[in-house]
């Protein structure tokens, strides 16, 4: 009698757990490719990046120069007094300094909008999935990354992609 008990609980138990995971409840996602193909994924990064490429390059253009500047001293350094190659040399420094400030200030702005747009794209996208998702009955959305192995009939993408299309 025990037994019988026993497996029928493990019975109930596996009954419960298949249909809590049954496939009709989850859906996945492929993300790269939801940021790669809307307006609010890659496009988007791809406007900042040309937006701050006049700054990206004067900066480099900047390196450069104060990268001449820096060879130039060296080769003639052992020419110079001591007090002309010191005043040389705390300028170049200076200028080290100043390019490396303007360097961390253009990375931390480029970095600030970017993480913006992520931080839009995420919210934008899962708007979308939610309203799929009720939509469909999925109790679970999971990213097609993380899914070792899923089925085509269980992917959301071509469906967000087109929603987040639709609302850009």
């Amino acid at each position: 009698m025990r037994n019988i008990f026993k497996t029928l609980i493990i019975t109930a138990a596996l009954t419960v757990s298949s249909n809590l995971f049954a496939a009709s409840d989850i859906a996945v996602v492929n993300l790269t490719q939801v940021f790669q193909q809307v307006p609010q994924g890659q496009p988007a990064f791809a406007k900042i990046q040309k937006k701050y490429a006049p700054q990206a390059n004067q900066l480099q253009n900047q390196q450069n120069a104060l990268n001449k500047k820096i060879q130039a001293f060296q080769a003639q350094q052992a020419n110079l007094p001591t007090d002309q190659r010191n005043a040389q040399q705390a300028s170049l420094v200076s200028q080290q300094q100043q390019l490396q400030n303007s360097i961390n200030a253009y990375q931390a702005t480029l970095r600030q909008n970017q993480q913006q747009l992520l931080t839009a794209f995420g919210n934008s996208m899962k708007v979308v999935v939610d309203q799929i998702s009720k939509a469909n009955g999925y109790h679970l959305v999971l990213s097609s990354q993380t899914a070792i192995y899923n089925d085509s009939t269980v992917d959301i993408t071509p469906q967000v992609i087109a929603a987040m299309k639709k609302n850009s």
